[in-house]
């Protein structure tokens, strides 16, 4: 699973795992926040008491069925679930519905990132702090909080990733993550590369002047 903060660099982490010859499937993020309307419905308890009556087994297997998540051929494949702008929110919930799951954390420099969010068109997805400056600081300061939460509560240590890393290394930086995926590193010619544009890193210092309260916030929170 690959979560982070909206405008942290998560898609595009998870859509370029998914170009990997091991991984067989990429599920969206939205048929990941279904589980929860369909397996109550499904086992005929609310949620989540619904969780712990079919135990780990079958919450996995209901889940898998659910997000389109088929039962993979060979024992070597893998897939990328990516969860989305509102990850930070679902990656408990999710956490339960794949026990065992990889978790990936994608982290980025708060300025960039901030200005990642800046008038995208998030509003009517929960996120309706994308219009100022002064509401992506607050957001950004609340969404950085979250996800150490759930660094530290998660049952399993979840990897992290520095996405100006990646946009300033990317060789060298998916092939560390590949690495401790336990996949085979992408040759360093593959097309995914171009995809990585090392203009996104620090974009921030050209609207420093601008920031307001989002320059205020420490470069990394």
């Amino acid at each position: 699973m690959v979560v982070g903060a909206p405008g942290a660099g998560a898609g595009l982490v998870a859509e370029l795992l998914a170009e990997h010859t091991q991984v067989r499937q990429a599920c969206s993020p939205i048929r990941s926040e279904a589980v929860r309307e369909s397996l109550p419905r499904r086992v005929g308890r609310p949620w989540p008491d619904c969780l712990d009556w079919l135990g780990s087994r079958g919450v996995a297997t209901s889940a898998r069925r659910a997000m389109g998540l088929e039962r993979q051929s060979s024992p070597h494949a893998r897939s990328v679930l990516h969860l989305g702008p509102r990850g930070l929110l679902e990656v408990g919930a999710v956490a339960r519905l794949l026990p065992g799951a990889r978790i990936l954390f994608v982290e980025r420099n708060s300025w960039d990132q901030g200005l990642s969010l800046f008038r995208r068109p998030l509003r009517g997805q929960g996120l309706e702090h994308s219009g100022s400056f002064e509401d992506i600081a607050r957001a950004t300061t609340r969404l950085s909080e979250l996800s150490a939460h759930w660094r530290l509560n998660l049952p399993d240590s979840p990897l992290r990733l520095s996405f100006d890393d990646l946009l300033c290394r990317p060789q060298a930086t998916l092939r560390a993550l590949t690495d401790s995926l336990g996949l085979q590193a992408f040759d360093d010619e593959h097309p995914i590369f171009d995809r990585i544009r090392p203009g996104g890193h620090q974009r921030w210092a050209r609207y420093a002047r601008w920031l307001g309260p989002l320059g205020e916030l420490p470069e990394r929170l």
